[in-house]
């Protein structure tokens, strides 16, 4: 992997770039050898790992995050340029400029609907305004110890039954 890879300038910088590429590898190495042992312990042996699917999936999660990151060191995303290089720079400067404003907009989008899907789980108020968030719901809870206690842990903690924090 690291031959695309720019040569870091310090250890620190060195250290970084192999520990993403060692990272990388064994991710991918993980998620392949669990996935061929369920193959085999499917249809060899008619059983297979119960967490197989699932650890695949968040290693593959952990991969995307690596990846994405090494992508951008080593400028290997994929980027369509045809149209922006037959400007000039001056306006490919404002082009790459608006493009990364509508990018950022786009994960703003993104951030409100993720907040108002998890706001119900979380017991947390939604926002309000259609496309762009203007302000939160009020919130329409019994008592403050209720909405304390969501914030302060997720899980149930403590003896079973209790109701007080």
């Amino acid at each position: 992997m690291s031959s695309n890879a720019p040569t870091p300038r310090s250890r620190l910088g060195h250290w970084i770039n192999e520990f993403e590429e060692t990272a990388i590898a064994i991710l991918l190495g993980l998620m392949t050898l669990i996935t061929f042992a369920n193959v085999v312990l499917r249809y060899g042996f008619n059983t297979g790992l119960i967490w197989g699917l699932e650890a695949t999936t968040f290693l593959f999660a952990w991969l995307v995050l690596f990846g994405v990151s090494y992508a951008v060191k080593v400028t290997a995303h994929l980027g369509v340029d045809a149209l922006i290089n037959v400007f000039a720079p001056k306006t490919r400067r404002i082009l790459t400029l608006i493009a990364a404003a509508v990018c950022v907009v786009y994960a703003g989008l993104l951030m409100k609907g993720a907040w108002d899907y998890w706001a119900n789980f979380a017991n947390l108020p939604q926002t309000t305004g259609r496309w762009f968030p203007t302000g939160f719901e009020e919130m329409k809870r019994t008592s403050t110890a209720d909405g304390m206690r969501s914030l302060i842990s997720p899980f149930p903690i403590g003896c079973a039954g209790s109701n007080r924090l």
